[in-house]
Order: C-alpha cells, then sequence, then structure tokens
C-alpha cells in the first residue's frame, strides 16, 4: 500500500494541530485529521478555514 506523510516545516510559525500531526502516514486516499478538520493535504480548502489560512499566510 503506498502511503504519504504529513511533513510540517517545525518553525516558530507552524501551528499546534500541524505539529501534532508531524510525521503521521495515511493511505494516499484517506484524510489527515487535523484539528477538527480531515486534510488531504496541507492547504486543502475543505479544512477549517483557520487552518488554511495560517497555510496560505
Amino acid at each position: 500500500m503506498t502511503k504519504k506523510r504529513w511533513r510540517s516545516s517545525g518553525g516558530s510559525r507552524t501551528g499546534k494541530t500541524h505539529r501534532e500531526i508531524n510525521g503521521t502516514s495515511v493511505a494516499l486516499d484517506e484524510r489527515f485529521e487535523v484539528g477538527k478538520s480531515k486534510l488531504m493535504y496541507p492547504g486543502d480548502p475543505s479544512g477549517e478555514k483557520k487552518l488554511l489560512i495560517a497555510v496560505v499566510r
């Protein structure tokens, strides 16, 4: 099974939820659980707006 892994930068601007899931792997067709959102990738527009705003800044 091919998987994808969430990698956060770990910098001072990295949010708590992104740090918490850093290194987590899921199947390619599954979503990552980030806070209350389930995202396919960082910046996924289906997530909570506060997560998207932080990624886009």
